[in-house]
């Protein structure tokens, strides 16, 4: 299941498996457990793919989720700010590829609105702290934080998402 958090802009696009799933005998060397299947690998031929594949209307691409549902992938461009989102279930890790840009993000958001279970969108966020993003940068936001990404320089911000669900056992 896909999860709304999943779609940060209004056009977005769908890689059909851009990643592939790791033989976990191949990797681990014991024996297989469910949760070993679940292990997902993205590699950085998938990504050049994605960038490729991504239409001038759409901000990013969705990769395939991994079969447990816990995680969650996708590769975004922005030259626009992003829209302020707050997800209860989800821990962002932002990746930056390539760009400069902010992270603002705080408690207090007005004017937002719910969209889908357990997500909230639009509106400002109150007097925000902001984090600047560059090349390399790993950004984590936890679940129920907002947050906004704002594109700084001419060049397009491109960053990978991983979203990962909180309350795991």
């Amino acid at each position: 299941m896909r999860s709304t958090a999943a779609v940060i802009a209004i056009a977005l696009c769908h890689v059909p498996p851009a990643h592939s799933q790791i033989k976990a005998q191949e990797r681990v060397g014991v024996g297989v457990t469910p949760a070993a299947r679940n292990v997902t690998h993205v590699t950085p031929a998938d990504v050049a793919r994605a960038l490729r594949g991504i239409s001038a209307e759409a901000n990013g691409v969705i990769f395939d989720a991994p079969p447990d549902g816990h995680a969650q992938f996708l590769l975004n461009r922005r030259s626009q700010p992003s829209r302020v989102e707050r997800h209860r279930d989800w821990d962002d890790i932002v990746i930056v590829r390539s760009g400069t840009g902010e992270l603002r993000y705080g408690s207090i958001v007005d004017g937002d609105r719910a969209f889908g279970r357990g997500e909230r969108r639009d509106g400002t966020i109150r007097r925000p702290a902001i984090a600047p993003l560059a090349v390399g940068d790993v950004v984590r936001v936890p679940a129920g934080v907002a947050h906004q990404v704002v594109p700084t320089s001419a060049d397009a911000l491109v960053y990978l998402v991983v979203k990962v669900r909180r309350g795991l056992p």
